[in-house]
């Protein structure tokens, strides 16, 4: 049984690398990634890394980076990132240095967390990696300069010092990892003078040896951003990192023809995009299209073909922007910005579109439905809309549909109008009725008629028996809304008078949570007899309101009467920011303390940038926002439990360190690793915090049931687990939120139990 569900577990993880996954649309966005993921080196010595931010969706803006490391000491410095501003090309990455000197100090033993924040506009994501500083001997170096911008056939020279770090010096030889084609390294010095290698020699721990590296490139050598490593081969094996940026020679223009296109609605017109090589530029250059300011909403389809040209130099080569339309295309005047890009290296040019239509019009009607009491009257506005410049008179008629009923006499205020180009014109529907008019639903149809274009709208309404008394109904549109914190929303409330009401109501607000108000305008109204009156209520929802669903009663008054209506309210928070770890800020008393920054960039910058993880914190969100600010209230009054949260909470972070280098060292698939460091996550968590609670459970079980635990329900439970995997497969591959977000919760709860049982049986079987 344990064979075949390892069988089964591996080819579900299998298949989510082969089925190719349905493309998902994103907004522009960036990711930062710091490599390698761990490293380990002796005090006294030089650390570096490279950064690497990546464009999503055409992100082309320039990203500031700043690196931090926990627990922070005196004399662990971590330079600023060299360089500290990038500016990815689009689609593409760029890189930076970062490099960490450790000071001459055995206390600076132990293992440390590097954070890299990058912040663009609004945007802020998080790179990891983990430093273990031991005291075995090992190389150092730096390099000077830590980056170059060159154009292919270039030869950039770095000055290397080389010193060695440990107590006894070993012999070490220097080797250059090259990630391009089209590119050698020789080194220049006593060692080693125009070979690719360095050594071996043994590098002295006070007089820096220091030769110099050359890279030569041809100029076939693809332009990109490259992290380019010397590796120290001796005792130990390190790896130096600097950046090289080659960039294409020449230059290029984009240019259309033509440059304004009108189009009407259904059509399709389209535009020649010209890349023009300025002499010695010929590399690939990639096409794309956006909109300028406003888009159209509907119905425009703009596409390029190609979408990747290669002039030859001095030349030129076209694509082809073709714009297609349905005949429901949003009409306007619209801008498309059709972009070029080749690394560090871009242009654009604008394209005008203007959407029109043929002379039309449109018809509408308000209110419908009506409610009229038998006797009375009841009135909706017809409109007549232009569209496409129409401006000719409008002749209206009325006719029944369906029943026609007695003693009913609808009439129009006119029965001609003329919308000005652009415009309206309205005409007033009048129903009245009489006191023998029976009781029920009926619909009146308005037609308009201008030359060979007809358009008509139906009026529903209902005849109703005249109460004994009067009376009124109170109603809310809508009746349920989610505000975001900060925010506010409107409701119409609507008094309906019922048996000749026609006396003030006065509203008022009750049910709602704290730091959430409502305002009534105005606070009270007067129905006419027969008819309705509204008011507009304004929900204001705070910064500090409390998440979640709750019911607004909106109460009207009126004399001795008085009726209700609900809103279903939910609480959100602010759109773009992550919700707050409020246990963890209330236990360490800062968001920014080093604790609560790394369960946000866990959560951040590994969870929610994926499918399965995001969808797993709705359902998580939802379960832990239910309760989490009374607790977090009664923790920040708190200081013992202040103190007994902060030992509960420390095993959770070690544990989610754990599951954060899992999902490092599986970052060549990003799905696969939030999967895998949510299986380390859940099972660590069942045998730390769940176990204790298993264990008593199987004893209470053992001694007042006389029974066990079996395998067998072991193995159902196994199932579960599987048949969860499998779903979430499942759920990614079609793809199907809603049943990634159950089988990941399944997945997490299903691996907390297993890991428990497991721990609870294998330590009661040692003390038995």
């Amino acid at each position: 049984m344990n064979k075949t569900i390892v069988l089964l577990v591996s080819i579900l993880l299998l298949g989510l690398f082969m089925v190719p996954l349905a493309p998902e649309t994103h907004a522009q966005d960036f990711s930062v990634t710091v490599s390698p993921g761990t490293q380990t080196h002796i005090y006294n010595a030089n650390v570096t890394y490279y950064i690497e931010v990546q464009s999503i969706s055409g992100f082309t803006a320039s990203v500031f980076l700043y690196a931090s490391i926990s627990p922070s000491k005196t004399g662990i410095s971590v330079g600023p990132p060299d360089p500290g501003l990038v500016t990815p090309p689009k689609n593409g990455v760029a890189h930076s240095i970062l490099q960490i000197r450790i000071g001459n100090d055995p206390s600076y033993v132990g293992s440390y967390t590097i954070t890299v924040t990058a912040s663009s506009g609004g945007l802020t994501r998080y790179g990891y990696s983990f430093l273990t500083v031991t005291t075995t001997g090992d190389v150092s170096m730096y390099t000077t300069p830590r980056s170059q911008l060159i154009t292919p056939g270039g030869a950039p020279t770095y000055s290397l010092g080389i010193l060695w770090a440990g107590a006894s010096p070993s012999p070490s030889t220097f080797y250059v990892n090259l990630p391009m084609s089209g590119a050698s390294a020789a080194f220049y010095g006593t060692y080693g003078s125009g070979t690719p290698t360095y050594g071996p020699f043994t590098p002295s721990q006070t007089t820096p040896d220091n030769p110099t590296l050359t890279i030569t490139t041809l100029t076939s050598v693809a332009p990109g951003s490259y992290p380019i490593s010397v590796v120290a081969s001796g005792a130990t094996t390190r790896n130096y990192y600097f950046i090289l940026v080659i960039r294409a020679p020449g230059d290029f223009s984009i240019s259309a023809s033509p440059t304004s296109l009108s189009i009407n609605q259904g059509d399709t017109a389209s535009s020649d995009i010209t890349v023009t090589s300025t002499s010695p530029f010929s590399s690939p250059t990639s096409l794309s299209w956006s909109w300028l300011d406003t888009a159209p909403t509907t119905g425009v389809t703009p596409s390029l073909s190609p979408t990747t040209v290669t002039p030859t130099s001095g030349g030129s080569k076209k694509s082809k922007l073709t714009i297609t339309t349905t005949s429901t295309a949003t009409k306007g005047t619209f801008t498309i910005m059709v972009t070029g890009t080749c690394y560090q290296l871009s242009d654009n040019v604008n394209i005008t579109l203007a959407i029109t239509s043929a002379a039309d019009f449109s018809m509408t009607a308000s209110p419908t439905p009506l409610s009229i009491v038998a006797g009375q009257i009841g009135t909706s506005t017809i409109t007549i809309t232009s569209t496409g410049g129409f401006d000719s008179a409008v002749s209206l008629s009325f006719s029944w549909v369906g029943t026609s009923p007695t003693g009913v006499t609808p009439s129009l205020s006119a029965y001609s109008v003329t919308p000005s180009a652009g415009g309206t014109a309205t005409s007033t529907l009048t129903i009245a009725t009489s006191s023998t008019t029976a009781a029920g639903s009926y619909v009146v149809r308005i037609t308009g008629v201008s030359g060979t274009l007809t358009h008509s709208v139906d009026v529903t309404f209902t005849v109703t028996t005249p109460p004994l008394t009067p009376d009124f109904t109170i109603s809310v549109s809508p009746s349920s809304a989610t505000i975001r914190r900060g925010q506010s929303g409107n409701f119409v409330v609507i008094i309906a008078s019922t048996g000749g009401f026609a006396s003030p109501a006065t509203l008022a607000l009750s049910g709602q949570p704290t730091d959430v108000t409502g305002t009534f305008n105005p606070v009270s109204v007067t129905p006419p007899s027969g008819g309705s009156a509204t008011s507009t209520l304004t929900v204001s929802v705070g910064a500090t309101a409390p998440l979640g669903t709750y019911t607004l009663t909106v109460t009207g008054t009126g004399g001795t009467l008085s009726h209700q209506a609900t809103i279903a309210l939910t609480v959100e928070t602010v759109a773009g920011v992550p919700p707050v770890c409020i246990i963890a800020t209330a236990t360490y008393g800062s968001e920014l303390s080093p604790e609560v920054q790394f369960l946000r960039g866990f959560r951040d910058g590994m969870v929610m940038s994926t499918f399965a993880g995001s969808e797993f914190m709705v359902a998580f969100n939802a379960w832990y926002y239910s309760f989490s600010p009374y607790i977090a209230q009664f923790i920040a009054n708190n200081a013992f439990a202040r103190a007994a949260m902060k030992v509960l909470l420390y095993p959770l972070i070690g544990i989610l360190h754990l599951a954060a280098m899992t999902y490092n060292a599986l970052s060549f698939s990003h799905e696969l690793a939030v999967i895998m460091a949510g299986l380390v996550a859940s099972a660590l968590i069942g045998v730390v915090y769940f176990s204790p609670l298993a264990i008593l459970a199987l004893v209470l079980l053992r001694r007042y049931r006389k029974t066990t635990l079996r395998i067998s329900q072991l193995r159902m439970l196994a199932i579960v687990w599987v048949a969860s995997l499998f779903m979430i497969l499942v759920g990614e591959v079609a793809p199907l939120p809603v049943l990634v977000m159950a089988s990941t919760a399944l997945f997490v709860l299903s691996t907390l139990v297993l890991g428990a049982l497991a721990a609870a049986t294998a330590i009661l079987r040692r003390i038995r």
